[in-house]
């Protein structure tokens, strides 16, 4: 998995899209201690496919996406954006981050490994 998530919190979810097949997906949610809100999506199976985070201070993005860290930064080194601000798309890899001093956002995801009828759309 992307982030250790045995220390988080699950809360049960599932596609609330209309039309989406009723594919369920976990929510691990945390807070970090600069207060920034973290939340890793898992499929049935445990496999987190998604990442998102909000809050007043950047988590460690390296720690969050753990192997999939160097695919962001190479593509982010490629032009298609920076460290501070990324829109990188690479291997299946969607990293959306931003934000300035105490608004940071972003998220991350597996585009090939979201559950049958869940789209990025629908963790929205």
């Amino acid at each position: 998995t992307w982030t250790e998530s045995a220390r988080w919190t699950p809360v049960p979810r599932a596609a609330a899209r209309p039309g989406a097949a009723q594919a369920a997906y976990t929510v691990h949610e945390r807070q970090t201690e600069a207060g920034t809100t973290v939340q890793e999506y898992a499929d049935a199976n445990g496999k987190v496919f998604a990442v998102r985070w909000n809050g007043p201070a950047k988590p460690d993005v390296r720690r969050l996406l753990g192997t999939y860290f160097s695919e962001y930064t190479t593509a982010a080194n490629e032009g298609r954006g920076t460290l501070r601000r990324a829109g990188v798309e690479r291997n299946g890899l969607v990293v959306r981050s931003g934000g300035h001093l105490r608004a940071f956002s972003g998220f991350a995801y597996l585009a090939d490994a979201f559950p049958a009828g869940v789209t990025p759309e629908d963790l929205q």
